[in-house]
């Protein structure tokens, strides 16, 4: 199982201080993803994140712990987050699963969030989720 959030050319200075983005540009990994999910924008900045010194499996497993506890999606760091880098970005690769070869394309906010959120609902716990602007 992998898990990643790849953040395409975000505004830098719009995030606040929480949120720390590791450009990933040069890393092979990240490049190739890139080359697939990214392929409409040239030479994308790419970048993960790290949030209240959390990494980003363990912010999507907290999420899922505040559901199954009883807490509106809406309510969780890992939505909050979300606004942030959607309001921010040109794009967002979000996989919590597999494979990061099969991401379902989305192009509204809202969709990107029921991605998100259905993801968690799933016994699996498995999102694949592509926000394009």
């Amino acid at each position: 199982m992998s898990q990643f959030i790849l953040v395409a050319n975000p505004v830098i200075e719009n995030f606040p201080d929480y949120i720390q983005l590791k450009n990933v540009s040069n890393d092979h990994f990240f490049s190739e993803v890139a080359k697939g999910v990214f392929s409409d924008f040239e030479s994308p900045k790419l970048f993960t994140i790290v949030a209240s010194e959390k990494d980003f499996d363990q912010i999507f497993v907290d999420a899922q712990r505040d559901l199954i506890g009883g807490a509106l999606f809406e309510d969780t760091f890992l939505y909050k987050l979300l606004l942030v880098i959607l309001r921010n970005s040109i794009g967002i690769a979000l996989w919590y699963g597999s494979d990061s070869s099969d991401l379902n394309k989305v192009n509204n906010f809202e969709s990107f969030l029921n991605g998100v959120y259905e993801g968690l609902c799933e016994s699996s716990v498995e999102a694949y989720v592509l926000f394009l602007k």
